[in-house]
């Protein structure tokens, strides 16, 4: 029997407990504020997001980087099957990238 692994984005805000619980992997957003990217949730807080927007800066926002989600799922066990929950392919690119890393990690099914 293949192992499932389920995978949202940041935006899911779910507790570090609950995802370490329950085995989710999430995979981190880039929130870049005057040039500068931190991966949501791990280089910058909820906290810290908030004050820099009530000082007047206002964030955009990118993808998970391909490249540190390739590492990860090539690290998982040959059939690995994995059920990506994120936001809508209309406003999120995290979406396509699950698609991108389906075609470059062969052993694994999202």
């Amino acid at each position: 029997m293949s192992q499932i692994v389920i995978l949202t984005d940041s935006t899911a805000y779910l507790p570090t407990t609950y995802c370490e619980e329950h085995q989710v992997h999430v995979a981190p957003l880039s929130v870049i504020f005057d040039g500068d990217a931190y991966r949501e949730g791990f280089d910058i807080s909820v906290a810290e997001f908030y004050e820099r927007i009530q000082t007047g800066s206002l964030p955009t926002t990118s993808q998970p980087n391909i490249g540190d989600l390739v590492a990860s799922f090539e690290q998982l066990p040959e059939g690995t099957d994995i059920i990506g929950i994120t936001l809508s392919s209309g406003i999120s690119g995290t979406y396509q990238a699950l698609h991108t890393i389906n075609m470059m990690v062969e052993h694994v099914n999202v």
